[in-house]
């Protein structure tokens, strides 16, 4: 193989992790934040007493095993930060959509949570 296929090879082959590493890192970012955003909705669910606990037990579900599939060994923390991080955020959105005593505020955080949960249930073929 001549110098120039196999620069071209190299640099092909090295285009490719990259990407794939950057692919995975969005996934990461991605499956780690909708876990912790389930997480969110299923202790929210559980403590007001709706009756979608199961089915959003089994949806957070989905993505820890989509997270665990997408995260490398050595970014266990950063998934778990990531994910922690997601949880809080979406339980203060929670907490305004059902505790708010401004109507147009808990109108907006109740439209806020839906989003979230709907991006990223429509990423599970089961939903």
């Amino acid at each position: 193989m001549s110098g120039m296929k196999k620069l071209g090879l190299a640099v092909t082959v090295g285009t490719a992790v990259i990407a794939t590493s950057a692919a995975n890192a969005d996934m990461l970012e991605t499956f780690a934040s909708c876990t912790g955003r389930l997480s969110a909705e299923v202790e929210h669910a559980w403590l007001m007493g709706a009756g979608e606990v199961d089915y959003l037990t089994h949806q957070r579900s989905e993505f820890i095993a989509l997270l665990t599939a997408v995260t490398p060994p050595d970014q266990n923390r950063q998934a778990l930060a990531i994910r922690i991080d997601a949880k809080m955020a979406h339980s203060e959105i929670l907490t305004l959509a059902t505790f708010s005593r401004d109507n147009a505020q808990m109108d907006w955080a109740l439209k806020q949570a839906a989003r979230h949960i709907r991006g990223c249930t429509e990423l599970l073929l089961t939903s």
